[in-house]
């Protein structure tokens, strides 16, 4: 009856919340951040140690924190940078243990986001295992690229700063268009080919680009909006420190990467009904 009466619009709406309910997205999510955030400490460990062996560490705890400030509430940056300092003071001892946490860190997160996205697009097979970590090993190599892409800008301004004065350099940097527009679009041009290469290579299941141009399309809006949101709520009403304490912090991060994996999930629901309606 109820079907009858309601506009093709909400039906839809209403058919796209029951597929979420159906394929457990907010659950996949939640076991996503948990994942993510167990791994965090020994992601950065790996990070630092790799980084570390190119450039200072300082610099390398720099590069990081501002490859991922666009993508982190304050508070997680916060973690992030507690975090990089403390591995700095003990790099000395964790030289093997941070090559290992690099790997097997990294791929647990991305072995529970495959997991997540198989179940979503109803995936009928797995990989053999060897072809799944050498997928997961790339979505690693492909996150320490971005890094590295933000370690080279901060050495091309180094540079800069370096060959003129103070004053020169922050004036060239004003007056430098194509540097300013980069600026602006580097969150969304890393977050889109983050999202592309997510749905086009880690599922077991290869879809037509037109579906994944679409979802990508999709899960950058989303996350855009929800980030601007999210940001915004910690910063003019939450009172989350309040009740948490000393775990704010972590609980923040946790929270923003849940939010950040129902956007992934979201984003192949939709892929999964651009590719119906292709076929």
């Amino acid at each position: 009856m109820f079907k009858g009466t309601a506009p093709a619009q909400l039906r839809m709406v209403l058919d796209f919340w029951q597929r979420l309910i159906q394929d457990d997205v907010f659950v996949l999510a939640t076991s996503i951040a948990y994942t993510a955030t167990l791994s965090l400490f020994l992601l950065l460990v790996g990070l630092i140690a790799l980084l570390g062996r190119v450039v200072d560490q300082w610099q390398a705890q720099q590069a990081i924190v501002n490859a991922l400030r666009p993508y982190l509430p304050p508070d997680g940056v916060t973690l992030v940078k507690g975090t990089l300092a403390a591995v700095i003071h003990t790099r000395g001892t964790v030289g093997v243990l941070a090559t290992v946490g690099l790997f097997w860190g990294a791929t647990a997160v991305a072995s529970t986001l495959r997991h997540s996205l198989n179940r979503v697009l109803r995936v009928p097979r797995a990989r053999p295992f060897w072809r799944r970590k050498l997928v997961e090993l790339a979505m690693v190599l492909l996150g320490g690229a971005f890094l590295s892409l933000s370690l080279v800008a901060s050495g091309i301004l180094a540079m800069v700063e370096r060959i003129r004065s103070p004053d020169v350099a922050a004036e060239f940097v004003r007056r430098s268009l194509a540097l300013a527009l980069t600026a602006r679009a580097s969150p969304w041009i890393f977050s889109g080919l983050a999202f592309l290469a997510v749905y086009r290579f880690l599922p077991n299941l290869r879809f037509a680009w037109r579906s994944v141009l679409a979802a990508t399309l999709t899960a950058m809006l989303l996350f855009e909006g929800v980030k601007r949101a999210f940001f915004w709520y910690l910063t003019t009403m939450a009172d989350y420190p309040l009740v948490y304490g000393p775990l704010a912090v972590v609980v923040v991060f946790m929270i923003w990467v849940y939010l950040v994996a129902l956007v992934v999930l979201i984003g192949a629901e939709v892929m999964v009904r651009i590719q119906a309606t292709r076929l």
